[in-house]
C-alpha cells in the first residue's frame, strides 16, 4: 500500500476508515493555471513554492535581487508572465530575512522540495489497525526545506494559508501529522536527528516550532 503525505493527512483529518482512502495520483507536479485565466489560491501556492524552490540563495537579501530572478524564471519560461505577480515579494523575503531564514542561508547543507518514499508500519499513521499488525505502507512526499546545523537537521514547512488569530491554532493542529511524518522520513533516510521542526506561514511571517 502506497500513501502520500496529504492522503495520511487527509484521513486524519476525515477520520476515515482503512477501505475508504484515495489510494492512486500521488507525487505529481501541479499544474499552474491556464492562460488567460485567473490564478486561484493554490495554484498561487504552487507558484510559490515552485520560486522559493529555485531561488538562488546568495541572490536573496533584497526585493530587487528575488525580482530579478523570478523576472529571468519567466524568461526561461519556468514560469508564465501572468503567474509571476502571484508571488508576494516581500513576504518571501520576509523569511529569508527571518531568525529560521537566516539560520538556512547560514547552513553549508540546505535542500529544497526533496522528494521521499520510506516504508513504516501502517498502524503507526492510520487509525483503525491493530498496534500489533505487520501491515506495512508505503509514505510518498515532498518536503520543503532541511538544512543541517553541526551533525543535526532542521525541517521547514512552508504555508501559504491566510492566518488570523480565530483559525491559528487549527492550522496547525492540521499540519501536526505532515510534519511528524516529514521528521520521520528524514532521519529514517538521512539517519540524522532532526532537532527542530517548523511550520513558516509566510502570510504572517511566522516560525510555529512543532513538537513532538
Amino acid at each position: 500500500m502506497k500513501l502520500s503525505v496529504t492522503q495520511i493527512q487527509q484521513h486524519k483529518e476525515k477520520n476515515l476508515s482503512h477501505g475508504e482512502l484515495n489510494l492512486p495520483a500521488l507525487i505529481h507536479r501541479p499544474v499552474f493555471a491556464e492562460s488567460g485565466k485567473g490564478i486561484k489560491a493554490v495554484e498561487k501556492g504552487t507558484i510559490i513554492h515552485f520560486v522559493l524552490q529555485h531561488l538562488d540563495l546568495g541572490r536573496v537579501g533584497s526585493v530587487e535581487e528575488i525580482l530579478e530572478q523570478i523576472q529571468e524564471m519567466v524568461d526561461k519560461q519556468l514560469l508564465k508572465p501572468e503567474e509571476a505577480p502571484a508571488v508576494e515579494i516581500e513576504k518571501v523575503l520576509n523569511f529569508y530575512h527571518s531568525a529560521l531564514g537566516q539560520r538556512a542561508l547560514a547552513s553549508n547543507l540546505a535542500r529544497r522540495e526533496t522528494p521521499f518514499n520510506f516504508i513504516c508500519k501502517a498502524s503507526e499513521v492510520l487509525s483503525g489497525i491493530a498496534d500489533d499488525s505487520e501491515e506495512e505502507m508505503m509514505v510518498q512526499g515532498i518536503i520543503d526545506l532541511y538544512f543541517a546545523e553541526g551533525d543535526e537537521l532542521v525541517l521547514v514547512d512552508y504555508k501559504t494559508d491566510y492566518i488570523d488569530a480565530e483559525n491559528r491554532q487549527n492550522k496547525i493542529d492540521s499540519y501536526r501529522i505532515q510534519i511528524q511524518l516529514y521528521k520521520l522520513a528524514l532521519e529514517s533516510i538521512l539517519h540524522k536527528r532532526v532537532k527542530e521542526s517548523y511550520l513558516y506561514f509566510l502570510s504572517s511571517n511566522e516560525a510555529v516550532l512543532m513538537g513532538d
